[in-house]
C-alpha cells in the first residue's frame, strides 16, 4: 500500500497525466484516465438499480427489491437473440473514456477491472456459461 502511495508521487510528479473528463490531475495510476473526482461523478451500477432483465437497460431511475427485479422487461430488447447483458453503469464521464482508452491502449487500469469482476459477479451473469465480448463495430 505505502509502496503504491509512493509510485503513484512519483508518476505523478515525473509523468503528469490529465483526467480526458475535466483535465484536473489524476493521481493514482489504478483510476486509469480519470481522475477520482471525476469517478465519483460517473453513475456506477451497484445492482440495486430497476433494469431491463434481458438487455440491462435502466427502465426507471429507483431502487427496487430483489424478489421482483427478475421480472422487470422493456421490451425493447423481445427480439434480441441473447439471453441477458449487463453494463458496470451508464456511458459517460469516466466510464466512457476508460473504455475509449481501451481502444488505444490495451491495458486495463485496476479500478475498471474491479467494477468489471463486481459486474459479473451479479445476476444473472454469475450463473452465465458463456460471456462474450460485444463488437465495437458491426463489420468485426
Amino acid at each position: 500500500m505505502l509502496l503504491t502511495r509512493v509510485y503513484d508521487a512519483l508518476l505523478t510528479v515525473a509523468y503528469p497525466q490529465v483526467c480526458r473528463v475535466c483535465g484536473g490531475s489524476v493521481e493514482q495510476r489504478a483510476l486509469g484516465v480519470a481522475c477520482r473526482k471525476c469517478w465519483e461523478s460517473t453513475r456506477v451500477f451497484d445492482g440495486s438499480e430497476m433494469i431491463c432483465w434481458k438487455c440491462g437497460a435502466v427502465v426507471l431511475d429507483v431502487e427496487i427489491s430483489a424478489d421482483i427485479k427478475s421480472d422487470v422487461r422493456c421490451h425493447r430488447c423481445d427480439s434480441d437473440s441473447f439471453t441477458a447483458t449487463r453494463a458496470v453503469g451508464l456511458y459517460e464521464k469516466a466510464l466512457r473514456e476508460s473504455v475509449l482508452a481501451l481502444k488505444r491502449q490495451p491495458s486495463v487500469p485496476g479500478l475498471l477491472v474491479e467494477l468489471l469482476i463486481a459486474t459479473a459477479a451479479r445476476e444473472p451473469l454469475n450463473k452465465a456459461t458463456r460471456i462474450i465480448p460485444v463488437p465495437l463495430h458491426e463489420r468485426r
